[in-house]
């Protein structure tokens, strides 16, 4: 008999990846549908500092968003964006956005604001 396990913190790429490689996966996103927004950053004073200001402006134009996005299964900032199947399906769905600098100063409110979340 086939084991089964389940996961509560499983990010939405992970389970299309192994979807696509046919693994014997289901899934479902309760709501409120937790979003971690992704932060890019630069070193302050970096080695080459016009480059990374260049490496840095391709990162936000549409071509370079929208890979990142499909390669990760993610919603991207920017409208007019493909989405991938895994992503449209979360839309209208309530969401609850982590403000990521806020929770890395505060991780013990983080972690109980979390777990309410849960308990909802």
């Amino acid at each position: 008999m086939a084991e089964k396990l389940c996961g509560l913190g499983v990010y939405l790429n992970n389970v299309r990846d192994l979807t696509e490689q046919n693994a014997p996966v289901t899934y479902s996103v309760p709501e409120p549908v937790i979003v971690v927004p992704v932060i890019n950053m630069m070193a302050k004073l970096p080695p080459h500092p016009y480059a990374a200001i260049l490496l840095y402006d391709f990162i936000l134009t549409p071509e370079a968003t929208g890979q990142y996005t499909r390669a990760n299964a993610m919603a991207p900032a920017r409208d007019n964006l493909p989405l991938v199947k895994e992503v449209v399906e979360l839309q209208g769905k309530r969401t609850y956005v982590v403000d990521v600098e806020a929770s890395s100063r505060d991780y013990e409110k983080t972690v109980k604001e979390y777990n309410s979340l849960l308990k909802k």
